[in-house]
């Protein structure tokens, strides 16, 4: 148990004027506690009320992985954390009904629930409460807990990032593109030069090519890649549930001069974007120095994302490096810078890497060279 991060969201619920909040599988429980499991079908709540009391719901299939993850005590009467274990046949509707029981005993009300907590797991919890509890997204204070780094977390994420720029330098080596080659080889290579090197990817890859590539979040198909294609490869690695991203543009042959242009204006986007972070400025300042230069060529209009997203224990976490998002940039932030533009029917260019907020300003965790890749 992590206990002081356990300890800055009990004084964020105070803060909020709220009385507890819930968490389930994924990030914000491997976060607090430093136990990871994606998801299941059995009930699984970890529950912190503003007094820090912590209450587990935990499926007797998880029990032991649980109590050594979590460095509980395997006696549940003395540990700091009350463990309620239900076994299949019964359900998790005691270990529930104990844990909506004790927060009616204290008087609580007002509770804080992760958004992408399973959606019959809340009906669990609900259906007990009978009205006596109120619930509201507590994706912003889980979001705002875990948008700082700290050291260990930023040493995760670079060695993320360092094993990308790896895993990407050999890909590269091995690329043999002949007249059958498909999107989908390509990604199967990707994947393998992964696997090879030790590392697992932390989503399924792009790698779109020719008319695909306007397609930001296309994935990657049976599209044979013909002499004069320009190809997205955007993927990242998860080491130890930390994740990096990144994009870089390949032509197969060299790129037309149409494409030249375009990219080195998409790439200046990003230049001056990142050579505007500091701590101070908001992430609507960072989309708007990349978005205020495309408009200067007449491009901002083929620009239709934001400029980058937050990654951590997710790949997609706050902030937004958005129009809309007014959050002050501080130290310990990490996020990806990453403008594009996009023309159906023709094709698309985006360049991406993972940002560090240092005390000296931003710092490139992906490093690798930014110029169309020749193969």
């Amino acid at each position: 148990m992590r206990m002081d991060r356990v300890e800055r969201l009990v004084r964020e619920l105070a803060s909020q004027g709220l009385d507890a909040a819930i968490v389930s599988y994924g990030a914000n429980l491997y976060y607090l506690t430093g136990f990871y499991e994606e998801g299941s079908e059995r009930h699984l709540s970890l529950t912190i009320d503003r007094e820090g009391s912590i209450n587990l719901v935990v499926p007797k299939l998880y029990e032991a992985q649980v109590l050594r993850d979590m460095g509980i005590s395997g006696d549940h009467e003395s540990s700091t954390v009350s463990l309620c274990v239900w076994e299949d046949h019964e359900g998790p509707y005691r270990c529930v009904d104990k844990v909506v029981s004790e927060l009616r005993g204290r008087g609580f009300r007002r509770v804080a629930v992760e958004g992408g907590m399973r959606s019959s797991f809340l009906i669990d919890i609900i259906s007990r409460a009978g009205g006596d509890l109120s619930f509201i997204d507590g994706d912003p204070i889980l979001y705002r807990l875990r948008m700082i780094k700290d050291e260990a977390e930023i040493e995760k994420i670079s060695e993320s990032c360092r094993a990308l720029v790896r895993v990407f330098e050999e890909f590269i080596s091995r690329l043999n593109i002949s007249g059958s080659t498909r999107e989908i080889d390509l990604a199967n290579l990707l994947r393998s030069v992964a696997l090879e090197l030790g590392y697992s990817l932390s989503f399924d890859p792009i790698v779109s090519s020719g008319p695909n590539t306007a397609y930001p979040h296309y994935r990657f198909g049976y599209r044979r890649i013909s002499r004069g294609d320009v190809i997205i490869v955007d993927f990242g690695i998860d080491l130890d549930h930390y994740k990096s991203d990144f994009t870089r543009v390949l032509s197969v042959g060299a790129p037309s001069s149409r494409v030249e242009e375009l990219y080195t204006r998409v790439r200046e986007a990003q230049r001056r974007a990142i050579d505007s972070i500091k701590e101070g400025v908001r992430a609507s300042d960072i989309d708007r120095a990349a978005r205020g230069y495309l408009a200067e060529w007449g491009l901002d209009r083929y620009f239709i994302h934001r400029t980058g997203h937050g990654l951590g224990l997710e790949i997609h976490e706050k902030p937004d490096i958005s129009a809309g998002d007014p959050t002050v940039v501080r130290e310990g932030m990490v996020f990806t810078v990453e403008p594009g533009v996009y023309f159906e029917g023709g094709f698309g260019l985006r360049v991406e890497d993972t940002v560090i907020v240092g005390s000296g300003g931003p710092y490139i965790a992906t490093e690798y060279e930014r110029d169309i890749v020749r193969v």
